[in-house]
């Protein structure tokens, strides 16, 4: 496992490793946090008025070990932005 790291780390450089292995954190869009629709969510499967930091953008997991749809979601949001 530890020789794959290192593989991975030697071809895709130190960034776009620290990026695969690490959790992506808060999804930003236009400097603000993921906005919310007019029923209170940011995106259907959520509660309306869902204040648990998932709800919001932040991404728990990250690409090494998969990413939940919904996370995925955000990041492609995020991703489109800049």
């Amino acid at each position: 496992m530890l020789k794959s790291y290192l593989l991975i780390a030697i071809f895709l450089g130190q960034v776009n490793f620290q990026q695969i292995s690490s959790f992506l954190g808060q999804q930003e869009l236009e400097g603000k946090r993921v906005p919310r629709m007019v029923s209170g969510k940011t995106l259907p499967c959520f509660h309306p008025w869902d204040w648990a930091a998932r709800a919001g953008g932040y991404i728990i997991d990250r690409f090494l070990t998969g990413l939940r749809p919904q996370e995925y979601y955000f990041h492609c949001m995020a991703g489109r932005e800049g």
